[in-house]
């Protein structure tokens, strides 16, 4: 396993500013230009435009100009600092705490996983659970997402003791995972949770319920 950098920590910091997690397509660019070399493109003065598309296969001047915007205002040392401050830490592909499943999924891999808690994610990752369904999804859905965040489905009576020690928290949270998560996060058992975007950044798509 390779170690991760400086630099390179600090550059993924900074994408998961910027990128959308699940990019298949940025994830692609990372993967061909590394995290410091994508970072130093997204980055790049407008006038540089051609040059970045000609590396960036795919990329519209929309898009080119959304990421610029974003990468303007990125401030990765600040981000590092703070989940620092509350106990925290930025675990990056390559770092021994990295949960290998998440290399099943390719250019959809995250950028990284800030997370808050002291349990070693990787281990407790080997005992995990994946909470997936529609975007729009019912009540009903919302209601048994809930429940398995909490530890059990929900029935009459308080929910089952939580026992998995975990909280992975999605990359979405919208209406089929926010549930999950604010039952996880919210119960006094659950000692660790993630998140893809940011140390602040909880919704990057779908409204908040």
């Amino acid at each position: 396993m390779t170690a991760v950098g400086p630099q390179e920590r600090l550059a993924r910091a900074a994408l998961t500013r910027i990128l959308e997690p699940g990019d298949e397509q940025a994830g692609r660019w990372l993967r061909t230009l590394g995290a410091v070399g994508l970072l130093d493109l997204l980055g790049s003065p407008a006038g540089a435009r051609d040059a970045v598309r000609g590396k960036l296969t795919g990329a519209t001047e929309r898009r080119l100009d959304g990421y610029r915007a974003r990468a303007a205002r990125a401030v990765p040392e600040r981000d590092l600092s703070a989940v620092t401050a509350v106990g925290g830490r930025f675990v990056c592909p390559g770092d021994a705490e990295w949960p290998s499943q998440l290399d099943d999924l390719g250019p959809a891999r995250p950028i990284g996983l800030w997370i808050r808690g002291r349990p070693d994610l990787r281990i407790w990752s080997l005992r995990s659970v994946a909470v997936v369904g529609a975007r729009a999804c019912t009540p009903y859905g919302a209601h048994m997402a809930g429940g398995a965040g909490a530890g059990g489905a929900p029935g009459p009576g308080p929910p089952a003791a939580v026992d998995v020690a975990l909280a992975a928290v999605d990359n979405v949270l919208c209406r089929r995972t926010g549930p999950t998560a604010r039952w996880a996060i919210s119960h006094p058992a659950t000692p660790a949770t993630t998140i893809t975007t940011g140390n602040d950044t909880w919704h990057t798509v779908g409204p908040p319920k």
